[in-house]
């Protein structure tokens, strides 16, 4: 039996994986023109918790603005990111081109961006999600990713997500 030191030493075993993975996740709509409309807002962000919850992780917060979104997810460690942002995109652009505007307008940008962050900043970072509104007053996405990019990586991937929506 192995030691474990959980705030006190104590015996135990360990029968499953224990993991703390957060990811913050932000994508943005393709071109400028496609826009989520605050009327439908909460039934899109409803969506991508379903998915999200569907795809084996936990969704702690979503929240954005009419160009992009922001998604802070406790990741499964036994699902990839990669898969679960290509079925957050497909079913949501599915249930908002099909039961929102009826027709097929609306789609995600290729690209997105994806921060692992430790416990001890979820509640730092959900406060800065919950706040994307008032946050954008001041700014818009473009500037707010670029910030983000230069926060988190050594290399400038700031064109990327953009490649589609500014050209």
């Amino acid at each position: 039996m192995a030691f474990c030191y959980l705030g006190k030493k104590i015996n135990c075993i360990m029968p499953e994986p224990f993991t703390q993975l957060f990811t913050h996740l932000v994508f943005a709509v393709k071109k400028n023109k496609a826009k989520i409309l605050q009327a439908h807002e909460a039934d899109i962000h409803r969506v991508l918790g379903e998915v999200v919850q569907q795809q084996g992780h936990q969704l702690l917060i979503v929240d954005g603005t009419t160009d992009h979104v922001h998604l802070l997810i406790k990741m499964n460690p036994a699902r990839s990111l990669s898969s679960l942002v290509r079925e957050v995109k497909k079913q949501s652009s599915f249930y908002i081109n099909h039961q929102l505007l009826k027709k097929a307008a609306f789609h995600w940008q290729e690209g997105y961006a994806a921060f692992s962050h430790t416990r001890s900043q979820v509640n730092a970072l959900y406060k800065y999600i919950e706040k994307q509104k008032v946050l954008h007053a001041d700014n818009n996405f473009h500037e707010e990713y670029l910030t983000l990019g230069e926060m988190f990586s050594e290399e400038n991937q700031g064109e990327t997500i953009f490649k589609h929506k500014y050209q």
